[in-house]
């Protein structure tokens, strides 16, 4: 008898962790580690009432040294503006930075850092993507803040500040969610943040760079992944019933 008890739990204990670890797939896992990933901040409750109700995953960490904890490779200034590109320990914060300043000849131009995202993770059409990032306030102007997303045609879904506890008050964090609408066939997979100079004469301070994509299904077939009907369009994705007659235009033809 005590043998089957122990049996049945640890069946049942092997049963709940199952569920306990499916039920991250919608909510915020990815294929990597997400356990310090935030998101939800980024949508209004109607958003994320409708995404409740859908598959959907983020995908991996598309900017792995996003953390500044190595080096500054990848991260570049695609018109020669900037001075070497570099990752400083800030003396009064302790905290690593990736700092771009432009050159004295283009100190009136814009700030603009690039990165293609890693491990051949190209950008496409239609991407739904949330990128956040944290920099040093030392800006001129308070109610500014870099900005960016994609270096081509996008549709900003929502964007601003937001609070992250835990961290030091020297530094603010903001964040983009937009839609990919184009590719820059010059310049294509550019993620890209900015800000014009005169805003910033120290040089922009980034802390850190994060970016995923949200990845869901096209669950009615009509062209369009959940996510984008959600967030972008405005609609919601009508997830057909196998007992409903289809209408004559989803009828097959005789």
């Amino acid at each position: 008898m005590k043998t089957k008890l122990t049996l049945f739990v640890a069946v049942l204990a092997a049963a709940l962790f199952g569920m306990g670890c499916a039920s991250t797939t919608t909510d915020s896992s990815a294929s990597g580690s997400s356990g310090s990933f935030e998101w939800k901040f980024a949508f209004s409750e109607e958003q994320l009432k409708e995404l409740g109700k859908i598959n959907f995953k983020w995908s991996e960490e598309l900017i792995p040294n996003g953390d500044m904890q190595s080096n500054a490779k990848g991260f570049h200034d695609i018109y020669g503006y900037a001075k070497p590109i570099e990752i400083v320990k800030n003396q009064e914060t302790g905290i690593n930075e990736l700092v771009i300043k432009n050159k004295e000849a283009e100190a009136g131009s814009f700030y603009r850092l690039y990165i293609k995202p890693s491990g051949g993770r190209g950008l496409a059409v239609g991407d739904i993507i949330l990128t956040q990032y944290t920099y040093l306030d030392n800006l001129k102007t308070k109610k500014d803040r870099p900005g960016g997303g994609a270096w081509a045609d996008k549709t900003v879904v929502s964007a601003g500040n937001y609070l992250k506890r835990g961290t030091s008050s020297r530094y603010k964090h903001a964040y983009i969610l937009f839609q990919l609408d184009k590719r820059n066939e010059r310049f294509p997979d550019r993620l890209h943040l900015e800000i014009h100079g005169s805003n910033v004469p120290e040089g922009l301070h980034i802390a850190s760079w994060s970016a995923r994509k949200l990845i869901s299904e096209d669950t009615d077939g009509d062209g369009k992944n959940d996510a984008q009907e959600i967030l972008i369009t405005g609609t919601f994705p009508r997830i057909p019933n196998k007992f409903e007659e289809s209408t004559p235009s989803e009828k097959a033809p005789k």
